[in-house]
């Protein structure tokens, strides 16, 4: 019994053409290259599950846009890695918005809170 591969760009034809199964080998291919670029951006595991999977989903959405001037796998990585980079963006801002106050009476609350939540030096003696 002979096993016959079949090629990455055969299968973007296939899904192209509206093959769900085409399309779903090539995530099959191609999923831990995939999440490894997404982990290696962003550090986290959780992370690069979600990258991974935006990643998929902009590049089935994009798959018209393959001219085949790479290989499938080196487009889809350098789909994965914006995404990644993106995402680590993202939550960079989200952290900062959430880190840096804007202003003198939230600097000041911030800092009294975790002046509040340090045992003063009786407490910590007391321990």
């Amino acid at each position: 019994m002979s096993t016959v591969c079949v090629s990455d760009v055969d299968l973007v034809t296939r899904a192209r053409q509206g093959d769900p199964g085409a399309f779903g080998e090539l995530v099959e291919r191609h999923r831990l290259a995939v999440y490894r670029a997404a982990l290696a951006a962003l550090g986290s595991p959780a992370d690069a599950e979600d990258a991974a999977q935006d990643a998929f989903v902009l590049a089935y959405r994009r798959l018209d846009s393959f001219r085949g001037d790479a290989s499938f796998k080196t487009w889809l990585l350098t789909i994965t890695w914006h995404q990644a980079i993106n995402r680590r963006r993202s939550l960079a801002n989200i952290w900062r918005r959430m880190v840096t106050p804007k202003t003198e009476e939230e600097a000041e609350a911030a800092m009294a809170a975790i002046a509040s939540s340090a045992p003063s030096p009786e407490q910590a003696a007391e321990r």
